[in-house]
């Protein structure tokens, strides 16, 4: 079997479901109730999110065991926190609300979703 690709541009949407299959409106839902928790907690989303991470050995839903040969190295709470600090997530959030505060139509924003697809 051989094929070959070509890419080309149209006018035309895509007439399926090509990613997600309702993961990413699933996604913005859990998010949006993570942030009312936080807020109703009087801690961070950020800080809910990540106590709220995986720890390598649990046990998913579907039976995964993080960490195990199967799923791999389980990295997202190592790249959480590397992430977080090199991309100066509270830094940048500070001037994010400046400038919202000076700008009434225009505003910024800054968001990190951890999300395990597998």
């Amino acid at each position: 079997f051989h094929a070959d690709g070509v890419v080309c541009k149209t006018v035309q949407p895509p007439h399926t479901a090509y990613r997600g299959f309702g993961g990413p409106q699933g996604l913005s839902a859990c998010e949006h109730v993570i942030d009312h928790l936080a807020l109703a907690c009087g801690i961070s989303g950020d800080q809910l999110r990540k106590q709220n991470l995986y720890s390598e050995g649990e046990r998913t839903p579907f039976g995964m065991t993080l960490g195990e040969e199967f799923a791999g190295q389980w990295n997202i709470p190592r790249m959480w926190d590397r992430l977080y600090n090199e991309l100066n997530v509270v830094g940048r959030r500070r001037e994010i609300a400046e400038f919202n505060k000076q700008n009434k139509w225009k505003k910024r924003g800054l968001a990190m979703v951890p999300t395990k697809f597998r």
